[in-house]
């Protein structure tokens, strides 16, 4: 990351995703981190950044490592996406994650060969 804005973005959008694939709103995580929903607003947004302390809450609430929440291994990072683009996959994100693990992988498939036949057509 380049500077502490960007790590602002990266933090808020990693946070947003991992919160809604917890199927969580930002009001019952501000009720479970005991902070205000326009708190977890502001950070989603990169607009604030937690204390260490409040990171940490974050962190085992969303039930995933500190490091994840900048973007580690198991967290994608969407930081260079603009950003209708990344609600769209967020939105994707929640439609999946309710299916089986088959069903998404079938998606996954489906959604390889169309893209296939689109680039075929270019």
């Amino acid at each position: 990351m380049k500077n502490a804005d960007e790590a602002k973005r990266v933090l808020g959008r990693s946070i947003a995703l991992l919160r809604k694939r917890e199927g969580l709103t930002q009001s019952e995580l501000a009720e479970k981190l005991e902070v205000s929903d326009n708190f977890v607003g502001q950070i989603e947004r990169g607009q604030n950044a937690p204390s260490l302390e409040n990171l940490v809450r974050i962190a085992n609430t969303l039930k995933v490592e500190v490091g994840e929440l900048f973007g580690g291994k198991s967290t994608p990072v969407v930081s260079e996406l603009p950003l209708k683009l990344e609600r769209e996959i967020d939105s994707l994100i929640l439609l999946l994650k309710d299916q089986s693990l088959a069903d998404v992988r079938f998606l996954k498939k489906f959604a390889k060969l169309l893209f296939q036949e689109f680039q075929g057509r270019r």
